[in-house]
């Protein structure tokens, strides 16, 4: 009987800390056999020789789900043209030829820009696919070059939403009668519906968007116009505004260091409210990802989140914990687990 409580007290140890490191995600579902690795994602079984780690598996389960035929398509255009996906491949492609491996056979290093982007948005990909709330649709707008900045920040969206414990029911996008939100996220444990809005800060030369890259000093952050087009769509549930400010990280620095955080408060004075001075959020995650801003081998920025959560909303929340919750767990993006289940002590570094 004790070695079965010791054995039940390192499960749920495990469980615990799994949590507080990836979120409330579906378990990696693995095992090996006949020298085989095999990974169930959803309703669909992969397997290999080669997949010593979860990276390992990513790396080519982003090709599964993207398809050969872009890839090939892609591959053979000019580097200009190339679509942000293929780019982030072929630089972390070269940065993993310059590691050296260690006497197992494995790379250790902390990722590049490019690294890092490829292999969360591989993540990504896997935690909705996992959870069955891949959209075609959402797929198909990520591999054109006009439409991936805005799917990639939905993607982020809804990862984010899965990780904080939520499911995902999506919009019927045919019924042009009104402005849908993205999606709504229903809690699990509590069935708190929120609707969820995600919008991406466009800026010139910078993930495929036309236009020359402007310096830190000429970027502005306009996001206030991009949280009123949140707010105009048509909800009546409490609603949660995801913006991603699309900065390079000196310019983040300086919003939290200098005079230039006044300009992240004062878009809240841009912001539509009611006729009776009610919010129509909840609360607002202006977040950053800089991986696209990275150049060479040097090691990624950190990722960015800033919270503004109203007292006065419009629709209110049955549980407002909810809200720190989901804004811990956008705190927790980037961390991608490295070993499988059976592998893995619990220990977060």
């Amino acid at each position: 009987m004790e070695d079965i409580k010791k054995l039940l007290d390192d499960i749920r140890r495990k469980e615990q800390a799994h949590i507080r490191r990836y979120g409330r995600v579906k378990p990696i579902i693995s095992a090996q056999a006949k020298g085989f690795r095999f990974i169930a994602v959803g309703s669909e079984l992969h397997y290999s020789e080669e997949w010593r780690t979860f990276p390992d598996f990513l790396r080519t389960y982003i090709w599964h789900v993207i398809g050969e035929r872009w890839f090939n398509h892609q591959i053979k255009k000019p580097t200009e043209e190339q679509h942000p996906i293929m780019k982030w491949w072929i630089l972390y492609h070269e940065f993993s030829k310059k590691q050296t491996p260690d006497d197992k056979g494995l790379i250790g290093a902390v990722p590049n820009s490019a690294t890092k982007a490829f292999y969360q948005l591989a993540y990504d990909l896997y935690i909705l696919r996992h959870h069955q709330a891949l959209q075609e649709m959402i797929l198909r707008r990520l591999l054109t070059m006009d439409g991936f900045q805005g799917a990639r920040y939905e993607l982020f969206a809804t990862s984010t939403m899965i990780r904080a414990g939520f499911s995902i029911e999506f919009e019927d996008e045919s019924d042009r009668s009104r402005k849908h939100v993205e999606f709504v996220a229903v809690h699990k444990d509590t069935g708190e519906r929120i609707a969820i809005e995600a919008k991406s800060r466009h800026r010139p030369g910078v993930l495929g968007v036309p236009g020359r890259q402007q310096s830190p000093e000429e970027i502005k952050l306009r996001l206030g116009r991009l949280i009123n087009a949140a707010l105009e769509k048509d909800f009546t549930i409490p609603l949660v505004v995801f913006i991603d400010m699309n900065l390079p990280p000196e310019k983040v620095k300086g919003l939290l260091e200098g005079d230039d955080i006044t300009h992240l408060v004062r878009t809240l004075d841009q912001v539509n409210k009611t006729d009776d001075g009610k919010d129509l959020f909840n609360l607002i995650l202006y977040t950053n990802h800089p991986y696209h801003y990275g150049s060479g081998d040097e090691p990624y920025e950190l990722d960015h989140v800033s919270v503004a959560i109203t007292q006065t909303p419009k629709y209110v929340m049955n549980r407002s914990q909810l809200m720190q919750d989901i804004a811990f767990t956008a705190k927790q993006y980037g961390n991608i687990p490295n070993e499988f289940p059976e592998e893995w002590d619990g220990t977060i570094s």
